[in-house]
């Protein structure tokens, strides 16, 4: 299906450039306030996209490659991860991780936080999507509209949850969560694609305002076309 997506920027004001823009002071996540603001130095920092195979992931991941993030990149084709993390190594300097995990499992997200414990992620990217077009009442249950629920909402909380608090403990992270146009209306014959893109959105906005009563300072939810 195709759909606009729409990026949603927690804590960040002036879009994705200023998002990614390490010259500008920026607030990070923390419990001091004012005292909490850094500048990231991003040849010494790592983002973690997820669906980063191909399509919006893979761009964002040339993205944060221009801007000298280390990378590490998640999808569940070994082969594409593999090309996409060389060419981007090869062409910006930038150092690559590879997880292949299919986000529909319970267990990924998990496996993916056990695997970076040694990995400081400034950046999380929950990009990782899909969708279905078609009558809800002849859709598989489990492949479809079960695992679009898994890796449209499941794995963006689960992934959400376990990173944060080491961001808030650092008092330095961003996360960037990719919604959709189709988070503003209801979607017949897409039914589950439309209301998992609304989650995405309620869930990224909501957060926003509750890392703002930790923090003390302004963060807003931001979307991008």
């Amino acid at each position: 299906m195709a759909r606009a997506s729409r990026p949603c920027v927690l804590e960040v004001d002036g879009g994705l450039n200023k998002f990614l823009r390490h010259d500008t002071e920026s607030t990070f996540f923390g419990s001091h306030g004012r005292d909490a603001r850094a500048t990231i130095s991003p040849m010494n920092e790592w983002a973690l996209i997820t669906g980063a195979s191909l399509g919006i992931g893979h761009e964002l991941a040339k993205v944060f490659a221009e801007e000298k993030f280390n990378l590490v990149l998640v999808a569940r084709n070994e082969a594409r991860l593999k090309k996409v993390a060389a060419g981007l190594r090869a062409q910006h300097g930038i150092e690559t991780k590879i997880l292949v995990r299919d986000l529909s499992l319970p267990t990924a997200p998990q496996e993916i936080f056990e695997e970076l414990r040694d990995t400081p992620i400034s950046v999380l990217v929950n990009n990782a999507g899909f969708g279905w077009r078609g009558a809800f009442a002849e859709c598989d249950l489990q492949q479809t509209a079960l695992d679009m629920m898994h890796v449209n909402m499941d794995s963006l909380v689960a992934l959400t949850r376990l990173f944060v608090p080491q961001m808030l403990t650092r008092k330095k992270g961003r996360i960037l969560n990719v919604a959709s146009t189709a988070a503003f209306q209801p979607g017949p014959f897409a039914n589950i694609y439309f209301a998992t893109k609304a989650f995405v959105w309620s869930f990224s906005v909501a957060l926003s305002e509750e890392l703002e009563a930790i923090d003390g300072d302004r963060k807003r939810a931001q979307g991008i076309p």
